[in-house]
């Protein structure tokens, strides 16, 4: 990673970046900005639950982090069991294709594995190969909302 970029966990005095992200999951995904803003704040205040964001300078360009709270279970219950996934996942568009969301999953991956955490579980519509790539097991095709969704597992 180069020096203008940092990685960092969320914390409650990033309050643009909050805004930020959450006008990004309402774009991207229709997640209304109060169950964000809800989401984010839990995971601050949660040693097992973190968001972690990605600046190039002082601009935020991507974020991503471990939930308890996810879309998916609304469709598919049975996943209700699991208890941590990689969640808000999310690279700017234009910083797109350059590694920073893999380097962002990767760090993501390692706090979670030093914060003891043993199994992670995500879903995505658009990101298959590149979970794949991280080492990512698909798990089973889930319909969401009249998408198909890879929800994957990973092993710490």
């Amino acid at each position: 990673m180069s020096e203008n970029l940092q990685q960092r966990l969320l914390t409650l005095d990033d309050t643009q970046y909050i805004s930020q992200q959450a006008d990004w999951y309402l774009d991207e995904w229709k997640v209304p900005r109060e169950k964000t803003f809800q989401r984010l704040n839990k995971s601050i205040n949660d040693n097992l639950l973190f968001q972690v964001i990605l600046l190039k300078g002082d601009r935020l360009i991507a974020a991503g982090g471990i939930s308890d709270e996810v879309n998916l279970l609304d469709y598919c219950p049975e996943y209700k069991t699991v208890r941590y996934w990689l969640a808000r996942v999310y690279t700017i568009p234009e910083e797109r294709g350059k590694g920073y969301g893999a380097d962002l999953c990767r760090y993501i991956q390692s706090l979670a594995r030093t914060r003891g955490h043993k199994t992670l579980y995500l879903y995505t519509d658009t990101a298959e190969s590149l979970y794949r790539r991280l080492g990512w097991e698909l798990t089973e095709y889930a319909s969401m909302d009249g998408r198909k969704v890879a929800v994957m597992k990973y092993t710490l």
